[in-house]
């Protein structure tokens, strides 16, 4: 599943999509998210959001940390068992011409419910969809998110 949906990540740029997998770490008593945006529409959201012309290929690590992480914060939410939870943004890389974005919830012990709002650039695109995969205890599960659904109770 999770290979079909970076391929379709890859091939249909022209259908804007970001790619969200949460996973609990059992171990380490945390949620670990990877997100993956495409390079070009981040950028428009970054323009969006500080009215200022961004190459995000050119900003050095920091910088681009900071303005993605800024972006992320008003855009990316999680709720775990009925507890808000800020996350901590590790930071972002590039690779090809997507940009990774890692976040982590500390202190996250065993739970049954995740609410997730992810409003990542409809600002910006009508069309744009938030796919989030969802990983406990090798169980995943799965939502779609759109500019109308924003948002998602996923329960285990």
């Amino acid at each position: 599943m999770v290979s079909f949906l970076m391929v379709l990540f890859t091939l249909f740029h022209p259908f804007h999509v970001s790619v969200c997998e949460i996973e609990f770490n059992e171990k380490e008593k945390r949620a670990e998210v990877t997100i993956k945006i495409f390079l070009d529409d981040m950028e428009n959201g970054l323009r969006k959001m500080t009215n200022e012309k961004i190459d995000i290929v050119k900003i050095a690590g920091r910088e681009r940390d900071s303005l993605v992480g800024a972006y992320l914060n008003q855009h990316f939410f999680l709720k775990i068992d009925q507890t808000n939870s800020k996350g901590k943004f590790l930071g972002s890389e590039i690779e090809k011409d997507a940009l990774w974005c890692y976040y982590e919830l500390d202190g996250v012990k065993k739970f049954s419910q995740i609410m997730i709002r992810n409003t990542i650039l409809y600002e910006i695109f009508d069309d744009q969809v938030n796919l989030i995969n969802v990983s406990l205890h090798g169980e995943i599960k799965s939502a779609r998110l759109n500019a109308s659904n924003p948002s998602e109770i996923i329960s285990f």
